[in-house]
């Protein structure tokens, strides 16, 4: 069975050889790896893919992140940028927007002229055409995250509360935005991950989750499902709080950070969307590969094997050593 159709056929819920494994946000890690800078892979497009292919050679995740820089839509629409020779690039505390006013100046910007951009588009290309047995995704910003980025995360958390209407505009925007880029990206994907970390349940309450975030993602991963690919979402933290509302999300799966119980997730989102995860990323970097093991074990216990896939519950720490990655390989093979 190709790695493709186990992705597939876990997300639709169905019984399959073994349980499928997903790289999440192992970009980074892996082209550190492999010694190229975050620059290199910018520059060249030719080299992130090859960084994904020894990874995907030696660890044989059953999906491959093939399009990785997420934060490349920022710059088109005023941001600062940092890049640094390793890691997720940074954003500047310089946000486009203030109030309303600059919103409504804010024109939707052409993202085909941007070399990111365009350097991601060919990376995913590439992808699509040297490694199309595998489940080829794209993580993306989800759109309380890139509201945060546009006005700057304190001053949104603010506005939630002082004007509210506007907070519902700039993230009708930001959906807007993140289609946009979806529809670019699409046609070399197999899915989307909608990844939001600024909706953490550790910095919005379930109730601003309820009003700002759950309507524009749900409208969000329907109009992505309506390009063809498959939606996933994650949110960072510790959402157990705000189950009952992910479950109407209308996502194919939901990824879990290690800090929510899976087997309290499966409770609530029942069959309504497939669950990924959840192994705390930290104890890539150093736990014993035994520990992992277990735990990975244990994830397997709490949730059976259908509609279920094995993966860290955030980034993969850049120096994790590749025996501990693999551990998770090896669980769900056996």
């Amino acid at each position: 069975m190709l790695p493709k159709d186990l992705m597939k056929g876990a997300l639709r819920f169905q019984d399959l050889p073994r349980i499928p494994v997903f790289p999440l946000c192992i970009s980074w890690w892996a082209f550190d790896h492999f010694g190229y800078t975050v620059m290199d892979v910018f520059k060249d497009p030719e080299k992130g893919v090859d960084a994904q292919l020894k990874t995907s050679a030696i660890l044989n995740f059953d999906a491959i992140e093939s399009f990785w820089d997420w934060y490349c839509i920022l710059e088109p629409l005023g941001c600062k940028m940092q890049i640094e020779d390793k890691g997720s690039p940074l954003v500047l505390n310089t946000p486009p927007i203030k109030d309303p006013e600059d919103l409504k100046n804010m024109g939707m910007p052409d993202f085909n002229k941007d070399w990111r951009v365009n350097s991601a588009l060919k990376s995913a290309a590439l992808l699509k055409e040297k490694a199309d047995d595998y489940y080829l995704f794209g993580t993306f910003l989800g759109p309380f995250s890139l509201a945060g980025m546009l006005i700057g995360l304190e001053n949104l958390l603010l506005e939630t509360i002082e004007r509210p209407d506007f907070v519902h505009d700039l993230m009708d925007f930001s959906k807007d935005v993140l289609l946009k880029q979806a529809d670019l990206y699409a046609p070399y994907l197999d899915a989307i991950m909608y990844c939001d970390p600024s909706a953490s349940g550790d910095l919005i309450s379930p109730k601003a989750t309820e009003t700002f975030l759950i309507p524009c993602f749900k409208k969000l991963n329907r109009e992505t499902k309506n390009l063809g690919i498959d939606v996933l979402n994650h949110i960072c933290g510790n959402t157990t709080g705000a189950l009952d509302l992910i479950a109407g999300l209308d996502a194919d799966a939901f990824s879990l950070d290690f800090k929510v119980d899976l087997a309290a997730a499966r409770e609530k989102l029942t069959d309504r969307m497939a669950l990924i995860g959840n192994i705390e990323p930290s104890l890539l970097l150093d736990a014993e590969s035994a520990e992992i093991e277990k735990l990975s074990r244990d994830a397997l216990s709490k949730v059976g094997q259908k509609g279920f896939i094995l993966s860290p519950g955030c980034d993969v720490p850049l120096e994790s050593p590749i025996k501990n990655v693999k551990t998770l390989i090896d669980v769900a093979g056996k």
